[in-house]
C-alpha cells in the first residue's frame, strides 16, 4: 500500500473537491449563457459558444461523476435517495440540452420562444443545485438502524427553506457572472449589448448575496465531532459522537483564521472580475470569474470538513471524511 487508510480518503475527499470546482466553473458558464438567452435578442452567435464543445465535456463528467460515488457510496445512496427528484431533473436537463442545441442548429426555427425554453430550463436546473448545497449544509433527516445497519429517512426535505434559497440566489449570481464574462470575452459588443452594466450588477449582487450567506452561518446550526475518532479504521458512521450547535460550520475557520483568506478571495475574485470587465480586459475578468467559483467551492468545502452529509435527524449518524468511504482496496 503506498498511502495509508487516512491519506487515501484525504486524497479522494480532495478529488471530490477537484470536481466540485471544474463543474462549476464550466458548467456555470454554459448555464450562465443559457440563462442569458432571455436577456439578449441576437442569439445566433451566443448559441454556438453554449453548446460548443459539451460532447467531451459532458462525457468527462459523468465519468468522474460515477468515478467520484465509487469512492464515497454511501453519501452518492444518500442523495440519490433523497433528492432523486431534483437529480433526475438535473441531470435530464443535462443529458437533454445537448440534443436540443443540436435540432436547434439544423432542424428548428431559432424563435423566441424557444430561447426562453432554454433559459427557464438552465434557470430551474441552477436554482435547484443550489438549494441543494443550502438543504445539505442544514443536514438531511436520515439515520441507520443499529440492529441491521439499514437507512432510513425521517421527513421530508425542506425545499422552502430560506437558506436553501439564499444559496441558490448565490448560485445563481455566481453562474450569471461566469456566464456574462464569457460571452463578453468570445462576443462583440453589438451582439451583446449592455452586457457590462450586466456584469458590474450581477458582481454586486453577488458580493451582497454572498455576506447575507455568510452572517447567516453565524446563526445556522452546524456540525462538530465532539468524540475521538479513528480516521484509518474501516468505514462506520456510528462509531463516532457529534454535537449540533449555531456557528459550528465556522468552526474549523476559528482554529486555523488564515483560513478566512477564502471567503474574502470570493469577494475579491467577483469585484476585480467586473472591473476588468469595465476595462475591456475580458479574458482576465474571465480568469478570476472561474477563481471566484473556485473559491466558493472551497469556502464551502473548508466550512463543512470533515462532514460529506450531516443528519439533522440524528447527527452521530452524519457522513463525514473518515467513515463514509469505500474500503482501502478501492481506494488505492
Amino acid at each position: 500500500m503506498i498511502f495509508d487508510y487516512e491519506t487515501l480518503r484525504l486524497i479522494w475527499w480532495g478529488w471530490l473537491g477537484v470536481f466540485l470546482i471544474v463543474f462549476a466553473v464550466s458548467n456555470g458558464r454554459d448555464l450562465g449563457m443559457a440563462i442569458l438567452l432571455a436577456y439578449f435578442e441576437r442569439v445566433d452567435d451566443i448559441l454556438p459558444n453554449i453548446s460548443h464543445g459539451w460532447r467531451i465535456l459532458q462525457l468527462w463528467l459523468m465519468v468522474l461523476g460515477f468515478f467520484l460515488l465509487s469512492a464515497w457510496p454511501l453519501p452518492g445512496m444518500v442523495l440519490l435517495a433523497v433528492m432523486k427528484a431534483a437529480l433526475f431533473f438535473v441531470l435530464s436537463a443535462f443529458l437533454f440540452r445537448p440534443l436540443g442545441f443540436c435540432l436547434s442548429a439544423r432542424f428548428i426555427q431559432r424563435t423566441r420562444k424557444f430561447q426562453l425554453v432554454l433559459s427557464g430550463i438552465a434557470l430551474l436546473t441552477v436554482w435547484m443545485l443550489g438549494m441543494g448545497v443550502g438543504i445539505i449544509m442544514q443536514g438531511v433527516a436520515f439515520e441507520f438502524e443499529l440492529q441491521s445497519g439499514r437507512l432510513v429517512f425521517n421527513g421530508l426535505i425542506d425545499f422552502f427553506s430560506l437558506y436553501a434559497m439564499l444559496t441558490a440566489m448565490l448560485t445563481l449570481a455566481a453562474f450569471l457572472l461566469q456566464g456574462a464574462v464569457y460571452l463578453q470575452y468570445k462576443t462583440v459588443e453589438e451582439v451583446t449589448p449592455d452586457i457590462k452594466p450586466l456584469i458590474l450588477m450581477t458582481a454586486m449582487s453577488l458580493i451582497l448575496v454572498f455576506v447575507a450567506v455568510g452572517f447567516w452561518s453565524f446563526q445556522l446550526h452546524g456540525y462538530h465531532i465532539s468524540s475521538l475518532v479513528d480516521v484509518g479504521a474501516v468505514s462506520d458512521p456510528l462509531q463516532k459522537t457529534v454535537k449540533n450547535g449555531p456557528g459550528l460550520w465556522l468552526d474549523n475557520y476559528g482554529h486555523y483564521p488564515v483560513l478566512w483568506g477564502i471567503p474574502a478571495g470570493v469577494i475579491v475574485c467577483a469585484a476585480f472580475s467586473a472591473l476588468l470587465s469595465y476595462l475591456n480586459k475580458a479574458g482576465t475578468a474571465l480568469f478570476f470569474s472561474s477563481m471566484m467559483l473556485a473559491t466558493i467551492v472551497l469556502t464551502l468545502g473548508v466550512a463543512m470538513f470533515p462532514f460529506i452529509i450531516p443528519s439533522s435527524a440524528y447527527a452521530d449518524h452524519s457522513l463525514t471524511v473518515w467513515d463514509a468511504s469505500a474500503e482501502a482496496a478501492s481506494l488505492q
